[in-house]
């Protein structure tokens, strides 16, 4: 036992170092951390301990982020609802929450702002439920990014601002880095140049505390875009040499193709259009992500712009047509992205559809329409868990249809079906909606309410009783007088519902034993 346990743990320390490692990974290599995630889930599945099911769940959820990160997308969601289903079976919110948000990013970045909303607006509520306050703030910051591409750039703002309040209450100075750039990005597009830059410039120096070189990086080539927007084409070429600089150490191929672009564009602007097609041809040689193509395809449009102005129209227009070949790329990919995603959705949609209906049929007696018997067991179960701090006891009545074998001996099964339903019809019309209904085997029928006394309850299970008597039950043969006998009981306190429910019994017992169409406690 001892040697399972330490090879576990052994096992588990493994595979969440691989995990932590992917995390680092994601943003400079996504395609290694896929590798490492991949590894750790296979470790992770491999530990038969339930101890690792969190972490199964978590590794899954690691390879969806991996997924999206190298561009596949279809795949991405696929592991990722795997995920939230391994998640919600080891109970782990947090990973939950993870899991819905990345598909939430999903989904906005295939340009599906319904499904990413959706996801999105789970996620947050999951992760405020869990009080995941980093997890928040990452939501909120996915939040501000959707409805800035949906062109509501107030809304954006308001909630980058909230998630920059809890950065700050949680002294979290990367994330308050990323979404003071984030701010900066709206300004920008808002042409509020002066905020924009100070927001920048603020972001930079607050990354840079936090020791986030690739926020440092990424604040660079923002500041050094708005400064060609604004045609200060001197103060960008001063702002992209430092981030060149600043590039020899981290080597970030993507950052380092964005700056290298960016530079192209500053050279291109002040005429230099040579030294332009040099720098933007080596920024288009640096290896992409396949979700890079669109970059790639604007850079060929700056570089066919540079040939055409030097005179060289061959080489423009062959640069226009990789251009055109690299949108071509992107819609082609995007469009297959989409289509297998859309498949996938539907799916997933379906399978849930078809466990719901599972479950509300194993929770649901088919016949008189009132709860099941299983449903019974675990809302009882939950209700104790929930309530065993509080003082608040559930009461339970068991009511039995008295002398059904005659009815169903002298009018046929079917006239009994008939008694069966109307009663568990009266029974959920005369309860309250906190109390519970369920049939319970046979004639038998079992009231749970929430909150009541001994005496209480008695009296509430005469009410239900009488409701029965009331009107007789219309069968095909004419109108039959139904009565019903009860037992009722209240948990007692440390006790198991199983032996409340067994008091109830006795106590029904003994009202059919004094005569039937009664009412008995114990």
């Amino acid at each position: 036992m001892w040697c399972r346990l330490a090879n576990t743990v052994t096992t588990d320390s493994a595979a969440s170092a691989l995990l932590d490692e992917a995390d680092r990974l994601l943003a400079s290599d996504p395609a290694r951390a896929l590798e490492l995630a991949q590894q750790a889930r296979l470790l992770g599945e491999g530990s038969p301990a339930e101890t690792s099911a969190s972490l199964t769940a978590r590794a899954a959820c690691q390879v969806g982020v991996c997924l999206f990160w190298t561009g596949c997308y279809a795949d991405a969601i696929a592991q990722l609802e795997a995920a939230e289903r391994l998640a919600a079976a080891a109970t782990d919110d947090r990973v939950i929450g993870r899991a819905v948000n990345t598909l939430g990013v999903v989904y906005m970045r295939l340009g599906d702002a319904a499904t990413a909303l959706d996801y999105l607006d789970r996620a947050l509520a999951l992760r405020q439920r869990s009080g995941d306050r980093a997890g928040e703030a990452s939501t909120l910051h996915n939040l501000g990014i959707q409805r800035r591409e949906l062109g509501d750039l107030d809304g954006a703002r308001a909630c980058y601002e909230a998630a920059r309040a809890i950065d700050r209450s949680l002294g979290d100075l990367a994330g308050e880095g990323r979404t003071a750039m984030s701010l900066g990005v709206v300004m920008h597009k808002q042409g509020r140049h002066a905020d924009a830059e100070q927001a920048y410039r603020e972001a930079i120096a607050i990354s840079g505390r936090a020791g986030d070189s690739i926020s440092v990086l990424r604040g660079h080539e923002n500041l050094a875009s708005l400064y060609v927007d604004q045609r200060r084409l001197e103060e960008a070429a001063v702002v992209v040499e430092q981030a060149l600089l600043l590039d020899r150490e981290l080597s970030h191929r993507e950052l380092r193709a964005d700056i290298l672009g960016t530079k192209g564009r500053v050279l291109r602007l002040a005429g230099r259009h040579v030294e332009a097609i040099a720098v933007l041809r080596e920024a288009a040689a640096e290896p992409l992500a396949g979700a890079r193509r669109q970059f790639l395809a604007e850079l060929y449009r700056e570089i066919a712009d540079a040939c055409e102005a030097v005179g060289d129209h061959a080489a423009a227009l062959t640069a226009l047509k990789t251009s055109y070949e690299s949108w071509q790329a992107v819609y082609n990919e995007e469009t297959q992205q989409r289509l297998k995603a859309v498949a996938i959705h539907r799916e997933i949609q379906i399978a849930r559809q078809d466990a719901a209906e599972a479950r509300r049929e194993a929770d649901e007696d088919a016949l008189t329409g009132v709860r099941s018997r299983r449903y019974l067991d675990r809302w009882l179960g939950d209700f104790v868990r929930q309530t065993e701090d509080s003082g608040i006891k559930p009461a339970l009545v068991l009511l039995d249809i008295d002398h059904f074998k005659r009815i169903n001996d002298g009018y046929g099964h079917a006239a009994g079906d008939t008694v069966l339903r109307e009663l568990g019809r009266r029974l959920r019309e005369s309860c309250r909606t906190t109390d519970l209904v369920a049939r319970y085997g046979g004639e038998e029928f079992c009231v749970a309410f929430a909150a009541a006394n001994l005496d209480e309850a008695v009296a509430q299970a005469n009410r239900v009783r009488l409701a029965l008597l009331v009107t007789p039950v219309t069968l095909a043969s004419g109108p039959l007088s139904v009565t019903a006998s009860a037992g009722v009981t209240v948990l007692g306190d440390g006790e198991s519902v199983a032996t409340a429910l067994q008091r109830a019994d006795a106590a029904l017992y003994r009202a059919k034993a004094a005569g039937r169409n009664r009412t008995e406690s114990l």
